[in-house]
């Protein structure tokens, strides 16, 4: 890791600086290909005017080291004048140098996420010869390991994690080394590196670097991991053997799981994980299960779950949005599957449906709401407050078409109400030029099919919910090929699901227009 040589100029310190800065480069391809020190960065790395508290910390923790183990050392009471060196012909890392009187030293970092971080540093004085060069990591520890036999720890690191996913695990960890053999052993050693949960060991052997052959194993007792493989001298990783663990997701976890379902299958934007705020809403005294709330925005999750052996573990998920009219309920279980279940068929989130209020004569309710196209169904409804009740009793006092409006709110079904379902208005917009406007709506997903107008008629299609509530809606796009699909859809009886937003009212089928801009058939 470490040995006196003589540094004859100051040319050959450059040089040993470029060295330097291309060894770090190929190391630091070895530990994340995708980011590395050649990586495709921009070539003009942004200037701050002074060092990050990083480098600094690197700085002085190879210099204590340095004083540490040699009597050649920087004094403690030299002021180093700082520099930027990176050379301009290195893209995707930065060097930083500093000068006290002879002392000279240099601190390389490569541009990677922070577990993959580490600080390569060289200390040198050109009077005396002295020349060491080490890593530091994140935790400002100077290994002792040999820099081939820690390159061979971050190529298996770096297998492990893109193979089994174990995102966060890097060499930029506040690994603590402990020898197992002792550091001067001739012949070679072992190493033991310990962060969180994982323990990671290599061992090595003195032999030319072309016949180098690294054992390396990976274990996390806590996740019942455990991996074993070899790393060449050029960084190929063979995998000896591997247990996978025995997923036992918690409840933030299964959360995640059922979240990322959502945003995957229904292209919703994701929510910052730091964003949610839990709540416990398990009744007092109530033991057996437990049940907690995330909210983030208008964003609410729900996760229930029995009091079981972990391996037996079912959550109950329920992913709802007010203002996207979602209302998911899915299972995950202890291995992280999730299981999406239908939406309770009394409950419909209802978006700029098309109907006429209908006086109800010699019923127990007084009036009704008639869907288009005729026959697309006909429910109850109800107003959310005094203020919606009033305009829905004001419709169906109206000649047609006063009597027709869109309508916002939940169905509700297996209900007392006209046909046993209920529509309970949150908002509505009458027909007519008068108003209100709304913003449009977000189409999620929403599943139908396409049916042809006759020719001569003002719109040529429109599109119908897949359900027991066939409502029209217009439909089109601005996408050519999109516009080819769906004209190729019509009357086919061809269940299509379609992305986009919707806006009431509109020149279109029904006052509505469904702008598509995703189909999936």
């Amino acid at each position: 890791m470490f040995a006196y040589k003589t540094v004859r100029s100051i040319a050959r310190e450059v040089k040993m600086m470029k060295k330097m800065v291309l060894f770090c480069i190929v190391a630091s391809a070895l530990i994340l290909s995708v980011v590395s020190c050649a990586s495709s960065a921009p070539t003009d790395t942004p200037v701050a005017a002074e060092a990050s508290a990083g480098v600094l910390a690197a700085r002085d923790a190879a210099i204590a080291y340095v004083r540490e183990h040699f009597e050649d050392a920087p004094a403690e009471s030299l002021a180093w004048l700082e520099e930027r060196a990176t050379p301009e012909d290195v893209v995707g890392g930065v060097t930083w140098q500093y000068t006290a009187g002879d002392w000279v030293v240099t601190v390389f970092y490569a541009v990677l996420p922070p577990e993959w971080t580490v600080y390569r540093v060289s200390v040198s004085n050109e009077a005396t010869g002295f020349q060491w060069e080490g890593r530091v990591d994140t935790s400002w520890r100077v290994p002792e390991a040999p820099e081939h036999a820690l390159a061979a720890r971050d190529a298996a690191l770096r297998y492990v994690s893109e193979q089994y996913g174990q995102r966060g695990l890097g060499s930029g960890l506040a690994w603590e080394e402990e020898p197992l053999t002792p550091v001067d052993l001739p012949g070679g050693g072992s190493f033991q590196y310990t962060a969180v949960d994982w323990v990671v060991t290599v061992s090595y052997a003195v032999v030319p670097p072309e016949q180098a052959v690294y054992p390396v194993t990976v274990v996390n007792q806590a996740a019942a991991f455990r991996w074993e493989g070899e790393v060449d001298g050029q960084g190929r990783v063979t995998e000896l053997g591997a247990e996978e663990p025995e997923v036992m997701f918690d409840r933030v976890a299964a959360r995640d799981a059922a979240l990322s379902y959502v945003y995957e299958n229904y292209q919703y934007p994701p929510v910052e994980a730091s964003a949610w705020v839990e709540e416990r809403m398990t009744p007092e005294g109530l033991v057996g299960s437990e049940t907690f709330r995330y909210t983030a925005f208008n964003w609410v999750v729900e996760v229930s779950y029995p009091i079981v052996a972990p391996e037996a573990m079912i959550y109950e998920v329920t992913v709802t949005n007010a203002d996207l009219g979602l209302d998911w309920r899915g299972t995950v279980d202890a291995q992280g599957t999730v299981t999406e279940q239908a939406a309770p068929t009394g409950e419909l989130p209802v978006v700029c449906w098309y109907g006429r209020v209908v006086l109800s004569e010699g019923s127990q309710f007084s009036d009704y709401l008639a869907l288009e196209p005729e026959g697309a169904g006909e429910i109850g409804v109800e107003g959310a407050d005094a203020g919606v009740e009033a305009e829905i009793e004001a419709l169906r006092d109206k000649e047609e078409p006063g009597d027709h409006a869109h309508f916002w709110g939940t169905l509700t079904c297996d209900t007392l109400d006209y046909g046993g379902c209920q529509l309970l208005v949150t908002r509505l917009r009458p027909e007519g030029p008068e108003g209100p406007f709304f913003d449009p709506d977000p189409v999620e997903g929403w599943e139908g099919t396409l049916v042809g107008n006759p020719a001569g008629s003002q719109f040529d299609d429109y599109f119908v919910l897949a359900g027991d509530f066939p409502v029209g809606f217009g439909i089109d796009t601005s996408d050519p090929g999109i516009a080819e699909q769906l004209q190729s859809l019509r009357d086919t009886q061809t269940t299509i699901r379609v992305w986009g937003q919707v806006t009431c009212p509109a020149i279109d089928a029904f006052g509505t227009h469904i702008m598509v801009t995703r189909i999936e058939v």
